[in-house]
């Protein structure tokens, strides 16, 4: 199965990585004030867990698992298991705690996970050089004919034919 290349991004609205965005293409990432976390809160945030949360990746979806003691927030609503969607806002521990924007973005499939040999891009044959429009040839009239013009009235001229 050619599984698409999907990019977390963790956009921190408040708390103490406010402003810090950070991107993952790992399956699990570990949220928490431990060292060994993907995201490492700092010691002063008490509330959060050492190991307080992780995102697992199961095909193109993701899943919160809230680890901790002190829980986490997804949309306002407690989540111990959860299914994530674009845009959704964590918050950890406590309602004034960090809060934390979920985005996905999808590329093409990693070259180490995907067997699919890539397509090379065909390139258009360049058009021919334009030229401009031909004109059909013009048929050959003969110049009219340089009849000298009567030197005597035209009204004299005309009684001649009738």
């Amino acid at each position: 199965m050619n599984i698409p290349a999907i990019k977390i991004q963790l956009i921190h609205i408040d708390g103490p990585l406010k402003g810090k965005i950070h991107e993952f293409s790992e399956d699990v990432l570990l949220l928490g004030r431990h060292p060994e976390c993907h995201i490492v809160f700092p010691e002063t945030c008490a509330a959060i867990s050492r190991k307080h949360a992780e995102i697992r990746r199961e095909g193109n979806r993701f899943k919160l698992v809230d680890t901790s003691t002190n829980g986490t927030l997804v949309n306002g609503k407690q989540q111990k298991e959860v299914f994530l969607k674009n845009g959704d806002v964590l918050i950890l521990a406590e309602k004034n705690g960090p809060k934390v924007s979920f985005l996905t973005t999808t590329g093409p499939a990693d070259d180490k996970k995907s067997k699919v040999p890539r397509q090379k891009k065909i390139q258009p044959e360049p058009l021919p050089a334009m030229r401009p429009a031909q004109t059909p040839e013009q048929p050959i009239v003969p110049p009219p004919s340089r009849r000298p013009l009567p030197k005597e009235p035209l009204a004299t001229v005309a009684k001649s034919f009738v």
